[in-house]
């Protein structure tokens, strides 16, 4: 740390797992990375607000941590850029800020890339960040104009180190499966519609490679998928049946949205992971020969983990993916052998080092 101090107290906020498992995965990652850096390590600190609607400050309704006890930093992770999450942050953000913290992100990035300059602008103006490491390039071009010299850094997901959190846990571990199938992990529970497989090809089929064994696909269209239809629909389809096998390949459905009061929609599929806590998932994902998945952070644990995956999405956020050296267009084929995620990592690694010494 800049001038020798090694007590300064850094927190990240821990939350919101059960809304999105993949909240956890550049959460855990980013807690890594930091360890990695900081002799001290990290706090752990309760996330803002949860369960309401995030349009709406709850002010003065709920009670958040910074109140009561909060770190000399804040450091915040993830797709915080949104004006409805300024709603639910911001207050308390103020009132760190006005106490003499300060506030800092790794891993920022965006839900929507259009946001205005305006709201933009205005963010920066009422909160002064020490520095920001973005998630991908179009984050850092976008916010280039608002930070200053030095205060805005290029970097990785940090959710790319999930690889290390699964070793700490003891996941990756060989000779822990229970089955000699092969493993094809479907994580698509932001479409309505099922991928239809088959051991034969049929019409509009397209061939996945399962560790050599060859399924037959037609894959759902994700786009413009909303999120009523999306409810409404799973319930209706859990009525009927889906693959669970096919010749020696098992099928896990993965859902990243654990709701305990929706286990009609959750489990419209058969052999259907889910869960509020991130092990099963990074398990069942190292364990995987295969993932096909509509959510890209599904897509970062698997290649972090040595999983091939197709990512199904023309989000913008799969750029993210970029930053890895994954040349990246919806539905091809991701072999993590041919990445570099490893010197990613270490490059990474470096460089937040020295921001974080230069910065803090």
């Amino acid at each position: 740390m800049a001038h020798g101090n090694n007590k300064l107290i850094v927190g990240i906020p821990f939350g919101y797992w059960s809304t999105n498992i993949g909240n956890s995965f550049f959460q855990l990652g980013a807690e890594t990375v930091l360890s990695k850096i900081l002799p001290q390590g990290v706090v752990r600190l309760p996330d803002f607000a949860g369960y309401c609607h995030p349009g709406r400050s709850l002010e003065g309704r709920s009670f958040n941590s910074l109140t009561h006890k909060a770190p000399d930093v804040l450091i915040l992770v993830g797709p915080f850029l949104t004006p409805h999450t300024m709603k639910i942050l911001g207050p308390a953000l103020e009132r760190f800020t006005n106490r003499g913290g300060r506030i800092a992100a790794i891993g920022a990035g965006m839900m929507d890339y259009d946001l205005p300059a305006d709201f933009l602008s205005q963010f920066f103006e009422r909160f002064k960040f020490v520095f920001i490491s973005t998630r991908d390039s179009d984050t850092f071009a976008r916010l280039q104009p608002f930070m200053g010299p030095g205060g805005l850094h290029d970097g990785i997901d940090p959710a790319f180190f999930i690889s290390d959190v699964a070793e700490e846990y003891g996941l990756t571990e060989q000779g822990m499966s229970a089955t000699e199938n092969k493993l094809l992990a479907m994580n698509l529970d932001q479409s309505s519609a099922r991928a239809v497989l088959s051991l034969r090809a049929f019409e509009g089929s397209e061939v996945l490679d399962v560790a050599g064994s060859r399924i037959y696909a037609r894959l759902p269209n994700l786009d413009g998928e909303s999120i009523i239809r999306n409810h409404f629909m799973r319930v209706l389809r859990s009525f009927s049946v889906s693959h669970y096998a096919l010749g020696d390949v098992s099928v896990v459905h993965t859902e990243h949205r654990f709701n305990p009061y929706f286990g009609r929609r959750i489990y419209s599929d058969r052999a259907v992971f889910s869960s509020d806590t991130p092990e099963g998932y990074l398990s069942i994902y190292h364990e995987s020969d295969l993932l096909i998945t509509s959510r890209v952070h599904a897509c970062v644990a698997a290649t972090a983990l040595g999983t091939p995956s197709m990512f199904l999405s023309s989000s913008p956020r799969a750029a993210l993916l970029e930053r890895v050296g994954i040349d990246f267009s919806s539905g091809q084929r991701i072999e993590p052998s041919e990445l570099g995620i490893n010197s990613a990592k270490s490059i990474y690694i470096k460089e937040l080092s020295g921001l974080i010494n230069e910065k803090l």
